[in-house]
């Protein structure tokens, strides 16, 4: 199995982190790795949705496995002998709500998977986060906190 993970620290609320994360057709908002997104239906466990990567030729389907309001959600992709997982949490802190957003790839072919595509998410989740993280203050009219 491979992981890695990305947290930051925000002034927002997390009510104000929630509707950014179960708003789907706007991850591309605070999320620069992605051209588009959809869900099909409420954010919700079980509901499926599509996304395309920048860069990519072609778009790949999630499920939403957890959804826990204003805690945390996760959602799956099924690659051939892998499965890739994101996990997002919130947690409320003396210094505000802190966000962290996990990848993992596990499976039989996960090593592949994450020599193709390790880096990219090493990469790409931190600034996906601090990008939320100034949306979210910027949404409630306050500074933005400083990232970890």
């Amino acid at each position: 199995m491979w992981t890695t993970e990305s947290t930051a620290s925000s002034s927002a609320s997390p009510e104000t982190i929630w509707s950014l994360w179960s708003n789907v057709a706007e991850w591309n908002v605070w999320d620069d790795a992605l051209v588009d997104s959809a869900l099909t239906g409420d954010f919700i466990v079980g509901n499926e949705g599509m996304l395309t990567p920048k860069g990519s030729p072609q778009s790949f389907g999630f499920r939403l496995t957890e959804v826990t309001l204003l805690k945390s959600f996760s959602d799956i992709t099924e690659l051939p002998g892998a499965t890739l997982t994101f996990d997002h949490f919130l947690e409320v802190t003396p210094a505000g709500t802190r966000i962290t957003h996990r990848a993992s790839i596990s499976g039989d072919a996960w090593e592949g998977y994450a020599a193709r595509m390790g880096a990219d998410f090493q990469r790409e989740l931190p600034h996906a986060v601090t990008k939320l993280v100034r949306l979210a203050a910027m949404m409630e009219g306050n500074q933005p906190l400083k990232t970890a």
